[in-house]
């Protein structure tokens, strides 16, 4: 019996040890993973994760916000992966856009940004000396396949490349051969002469507004030059002929209006260049890009020895945002024959409170086509009088009282045209 008792207690003592030692070893395991555990986090602290870059993102392609970065670091020079990433989108931001502010530990932006490392920031640097547009980056969440191929790319915003001749060689003594011009533009264009850069993000939509009649090889020297000139500024555009059908006098400023709306009725376009088929820009730092205020943008012709007729010359090419056009009331409809619709315009701007200006320098120079060149019609015998009654007729004379009747909306491959039969309406 003693015996037995003896050998019970042995069992017992022996099962103890061993749950003894499994409980060691199982502590010995737990105590490595947690330390292990505990060390990997301690290096990921600093690395942004995918719900932080999302936020991060959030902010970036959002307007008017305000990105939090170190005081230390907004160069991206800091030693963890946190500050130099975000000291990063801090770099990538002014050099990319040129319109941010910088405050004392933060950067306030007004336009979205992308994000990238080290080689991002030295490409940025390179593209920015070499004026070229940045490539798009990749958010840098995770370096795993898996989540790369996840991760959403963002796309800086278009600017135009600085680097180079600037002068436009344009040839007006050959005339393009049409087919030829759509075969050259046939992968870059849509339907209808609409171009949208597909590497970067246009900040604006821009239509440009071409008053016409009869005149077609003009037109194809216009599209040859024009399509490459607004390609290499980055610009998302389309090409607008408004055709005036014959049998009534020309009216270049209706046209103008016909464009505008016709054009408003396709896209939400925030920028609108009015320009002469037969006016051809030659430097490429003049910028297609609206402002806050109108730009008088031919301000150096060939035909007039490199100059205008006089200081407050508002032909040729004009441009102005959509909200302006919309302010003044767009143009006037009365001009019917040649001459006193650019004066009406400088009228109408003074009236709303507009400044108009010239381009900087010598960059609103343009060359124009002068093979078979002849006005359109007859001098209109009214204008002075119109210009006369124009600031009391501004309010009734315009968008608001455009009448024409559409014969044709054609998406042509380099341009879309508008036939149009415009109406006189009477004056008050």
């Amino acid at each position: 019996m003693l015996a037995l008792r003896r050998c019970l207690v042995g069992l017992l003592v022996a099962i103890l040890l061993v749950a003894l030692g499994c409980y060691a070893a199982w502590y010995r395991g737990y105590a490595g993973q947690t330390s292990q555990l505990n060390s990997g986090a301690a290096n990921k602290k600093h690395v942004p994760g995918l719900e932080e870059y999302k936020k991060l993102e959030k902010l970036l392609l959002s307007k008017d916000k305000a990105i939090q970065v170190p005081e230390q670091d907004t160069t991206g020079q800091g030693n963890s992966s946190q500050s130099f990433r975000i000291g990063h989108l801090a770099i990538h931001q002014i050099l990319a856009q040129g319109t941010a502010s910088q405050q004392k530990g933060r950067i306030i932006a007004s336009k979205p940004a992308g994000t990238g490392g080290p080689n991002a920031v030295f490409e940025s640097l390179v593209g920015m000396l070499k004026g070229r547009a940045l490539p798009p980056l990749l958010n840098p969440v995770n370096s795993t396949s898996r989540r790369a191929a996840n991760a959403k790319v963002v796309r800086h915003m278009c600017s135009a490349p600085m680097d180079g001749e600037t002068d436009v060689h344009v040839n007006l003594e050959d005339v393009p051969n049409e087919k030829q011009l759509i075969h050259q533009y046939r992968d870059v264009l849509r339907m209808g002469g609409h171009y949208r850069p597909d590497d970067c993000l246009a900040d604006e939509k821009v239509a440009i507004v071409v008053p016409f009649r009869t005149r077609e090889m003009h037109l194809l020297f216009f599209l040859k030059y024009l399509h490459k000139f607004l390609q290499r500024q980055r610009l998302h555009y389309t090409i607008y002929v408004v055709d005036q059908n014959l049998g009534s006098p020309f009216n270049r400023a209706m046209l103008m209006n016909v464009g505008f709306v016709e054009a408003m009725q396709d896209d939400d376009f925030t920028c609108f260049v009015f320009h002469d088929v037969d006016h051809i820009p030659v430097d490429e730092l003049l910028s297609y890009r609206c402002e806050e205020h109108p730009v008088r943008m031919a301000a150096l012709i060939d035909k007039w020895g490199w100059s205008v007729p006089y200081p407050q010359f508002a032909g040729g090419v004009m441009m102005q945002s959509t909200k302006n056009t919309l302010t003044m009331n767009g143009f006037s409809n009365n001009y019917w024959g040649w001459g006193g619709e650019d004066d009406d315009i400088m009228q109408r701007w003074r009236l709303v409170g507009l400044q108009s200006r010239k381009p900087y320098g010598s960059h609103g120079r343009y060359a124009t086509v002068k093979k078979n060149h002849s006005r359109s019609s007859d001098p209109n015998p009214n204008r002075m009088r119109l210009l006369r009654e124009g600031r009391q007729r501004a309010p009734y004379d315009g968008l608001n009282t455009v009448h024409y009747h559409v014969l044709e909306k054609h998406r042509h491959p380099l341009y879309t045209r508008v036939r149009v039969v415009l109406k006189r309406i009477g004056l008050r």
